[in-house]
């Protein structure tokens, strides 16, 4: 008689060893090692993963503006590109990649706040925020540096990214 029960249910969960056939066969989750202890751990877990993509999303969000607005504001103030095409494929690929990696790794905090949403109306103004700060650092570094040569002015604006990029993840973690 649970097998209905466990059809209607949001989640259904059925025990491994005691449950029947169909009971198993009807739920959407199957508790292998028969310990409601089990659903507590997977409930903090897929919080876990939440936050953590959270994190992800709103740190790649921040510097993908600040490397989308730096080019578009030196387009329109008619000044060369401040970072080539390899310094952002290097800027995505291996800076970005290897910071977010970190995320994944890292542990729960039950402390922390957890919205429904993932990007919340406030976190978006900060996102565009801290991408025109970084972007405003960036430009002040190329035209000061434009001034001797374009490529150090590219690899001065490249190297500022990335650092600005360490204080970002550091903010966007400890923003929890």
């Amino acid at each position: 008689n649970d097998t209905l029960a466990l059809a209607k249910a949001d989640i259904g969960i059925a025990m491994g060893t005691i449950s029947s056939d169909s009971a198993k066969e009807a739920a959407d989750i199957v508790l292998l090692d028969n310990k409601f202890g089990s659903i507590v751990y997977g409930v903090e877990e897929g919080k876990n993963i939440f936050l953590n993509i959270r994190k992800t999303i709103l740190f790649l969000l921040s510097t993908n503006f600040a490397e989308m607005f730096v080019v578009v504001f030196a387009i329109t103030l008619a000044l060369p590109l401040p970072v080539s095409a390899v310094g952002i494929l290097w800027l995505n690929l291996v800076t970005d990649t290897f910071l977010v990696i970190g995320f994944a790794l890292e542990r729960s905090c039950l402390s922390c706040k957890q919205n429904s949403k993932i990007v919340t109306k406030t976190e978006w103004m900060r996102t565009i925020y801290l991408g025109l700060i970084m972007t405003l650092v960036a430009l002040i570094v190329f035209m000061g540096a434009y001034i001797q040569d374009l490529r150090h002015a590219q690899s001065m604006t490249l190297l500022v990214i990335i650092i600005m990029q360490w204080f970002n993840i550091l903010n966007v973690r400890a923003g929890d």
